[in-house]
């Protein structure tokens, strides 16, 4: 296997199967026969992976998400008041351009909300 297999299976090895850098090393001796210095340059870069992977999961805040699902749902109400305004003849004309953008609105919002829930998820 090359390095960056390596690298990427004992990740997964590490952060699914509740591998230890003890075991990683142990089987890298056994398996792959690596030498000191090639063993300790792979655990410190499924350390660094590891690392990395902590903080971008630490950024996915299910605050922020369910904040902005709050915006596309404001974005999706919005737009559906100033669509259903221009349909009521008493109401204001309004423009091409002004019922143009309360359609992207929409579409925004219901765009922001679906996208945002499918992170919530998972």
């Amino acid at each position: 296997m090359k390095r960056n297999e390596l690298v990427d299976y004992y990740l997964e090895k590490k952060l699914n199967d509740g591998y230890d850098f003890s075991m990683i090393k142990e089987e890298l001796k056994e398996k792959h026969e690596l030498s000191g210095s090639e063993l300790s340059e792979i655990v410190d870069l499924i350390a660094n992976a590891e690392l990395s992977h902590t903080k971008f999961n630490l950024n996915k805040s299910h605050g922020f998400i369910l904040f902005t699902i709050a915006l596309g749902v404001i974005a999706i109400v919005y737009s559906i008041y100033g669509i259903s305004m221009s349909f009521k003849a008493e109401a204001v004309k309004m423009s091409s351009l002004s019922q143009t953008l309360n359609y992207l609105c929409l579409l925004g919002g219901v765009y922001v909300v679906f996208r945002n829930v499918k992170k919530l998820r998972g």
